[in-house]
């Protein structure tokens, strides 16, 4: 019985090592969508499995937290079908929120049922190189890009994401923001590698910044605060209240300096919002329009 759930769990692995694989290398190169889809699938194929595996696995969950994840769905799902472009629309529905929800639920699975397998090198260790080498890569494409130049590096995070090998802003911070709770999950387990997570969690934090993802940040701000609020363990309230304290303290110095405004405000006039009026949200830019 034990070589069968070794024999099972080793094709858990190749199937989360595929999966994982096929998704990085979409998320961060043109031309891949149909390895992102491939790579969601079977990240999506594994929860189901491991759910079969233990049926049981939701009932430790908050029924407050789940019904707050299905509610969010099912807001969102009418206005993907909904649509002008119902194709584009059912597609960011299934690939930005849905199978990212799972991913995030797989991973969870891992940390309760699988302990040792998720610290381990095996499993942590493709993410950490992959995560080195696109954060190398950038780092030197803007730099290049800004003939070494330190102030024009600093404040061209964001601009010079499109020319790069990089997709782009919103695919490309999910997988940021993926790395930044990855490690920084990691780090709060006992193991003698904490500084090396921990440093890889605040890398990918700063490069939400850099690449001036609002909504990331608005994400991360809320679930902190959440974190907060709800956790029953001292040690999480006080994680949860640090890291509040340092994504707020980030955005309040960005707005002090001129091109931190830039990558926050950009093109969106926040005459118009304030004004409340629903007919006017369209016409204040991107933020508006969302």
């Amino acid at each position: 019985m034990a070589e069968e759930v070794k024999k099972l769990d080793k094709i858990l692995l190749i199937i989360f090592s595929l999966g994982w694989t096929f998704l990085w290398i979409s998320l961060f190169f043109k031309h891949t969508r149909t390895l992102w889809w491939i790579g969601d699938f079977l990240l999506f194929f594994l929860l189901v499995c491991v759910l079969f595996k233990n049926k049981t696995f939701f009932i430790s969950f908050n029924k407050f937290f789940l019904l707050l994840i299905f509610l969010f769905l099912l807001c969102l799902f009418p206005f993907a079908i909904n649509s002008y472009y119902l194709s584009a629309s059912t597609e960011a529905f299934l690939l930005n929120y849905f199978f990212h929800i799972c991913i995030a639920f797989l991973l969870i699975y891992f940390a309760y049922y699988y302990e040792e397998f998720i610290s381990s090198p095996t499993f942590w260790g493709p993410i950490l190189i992959t995560n080195l080498a696109i954060n190398l890569y950038y780092f030197l494409f803007v730099l290049i890009k800004c003939n070494f130049q330190p102030l024009c590096f600093i404040t061209n995070g964001y601009l010079l994401v499109d020319p790069s090998l990089l997709k782009g802003f919103v695919v490309t911070s999910s997988a940021y923001l993926f790395c930044f709770i990855y490690f920084l999950f990691l780090y709060l387990r006992s193991s003698s590698k904490r500084l090396l997570f921990l440093f890889m969690s605040l890398f990918n934090l700063f490069f939400i910044f850099w690449l001036g993802r609002r909504a990331v940040l608005l994400a991360l701000i809320l679930s902190f605060f959440i974190l907060f609020l709800l956790s029953n363990k001292q040690r999480l309230k006080i994680i949860g209240l640090i890291f509040l304290f340092l994504i707020v303290s980030g955005l309040f110095f960005l707005f002090t300096t001129p091109w931190g405004k830039q990558i926050l405000i950009r093109s969106d006039n926040l005459k118009l919002l304030l004004t409340f009026k629903y007919e006017n949200f369209a016409k204040a830019g991107s933020f508006g329009m969302r």
